[in-house]
């Protein structure tokens, strides 16, 4: 009888070498990819995120033909609508938090309407609004709003120029709307 040799399937040390060297290089691809976020992103993130929600504001305040006010009340923003009715009607509506002002311009009742917050404002996010007051308190006025606010979108689209500057840590962006055209983070 002839002895049989058994063989045995294996690994040599060199194939595992070089299947571990490709994983390696393949980890080192991905790795800056999975990265921790930085304060700078969060702050790019931040301000996208503010300048999409205002945009929406002045975007909606167009289409729907109803100007918008908005003011900021710690770190809440929320959108006032006006409600008018002829006559000096008694306005409701279902939807409110709360309402404002009832003023009579020309047998013209408005009340102001305080919506939901549309945007909160993050804790690590130093905000500082930058608006024409002269231009506000007037445009405040003339819209008969007595609460304070920041910003004002009208209804034909147009808005009071503003500009927001973000801080977090030693990174700072701003947003600008110039009044007519798109809002834009610079």
């Amino acid at each position: 009888m002839n002895p049989t040799k058994t063989s045995q399937a294996a690994f040599t040390l060199l194939e595992l070498l070089v299947v571990l060297a490709i994983l390696g290089a393949m980890l080192s691809l991905v790795a800056p990819n999975i990265s921790v976020d930085s304060d700078e992103e969060s702050l790019k993130r931040e301000a996208q995120t503010l300048r999409f929600a205002l945009q929406k504001v002045a975007d909606n305040a167009w289409l729907s033909g109803s100007t918008s006010v908005i003011s900021i009340n710690g770190d809440e923003w929320r959108q006032w609508l006006p409600i008018e009715n002829a006559s000096g009607g008694v306005a409701s509506s279902t939807s409110p938090s709360s309402s404002d002002s009832e003023t009579k311009q020309d047998d013209v009742k408005v009340t102001w309407v305080q919506e939901e917050p549309f945007y909160e404002s993050n804790a690590n996010v130093q905000y500082d609004i930058d608006v024409e007051l002269k231009a506000l308190k007037k445009a405040l006025s003339s819209l008969s709003f007595t609460k304070g606010a920041q910003f004002v979108f009208l209804a034909n689209g147009e808005y009071l120029p503003f500009s927001i500057s973000l801080q977090k840590s030693e990174y700072s962006l701003t947003i600008e709307g110039d009044g007519i055209n798109a809002i834009k983070v610079y």
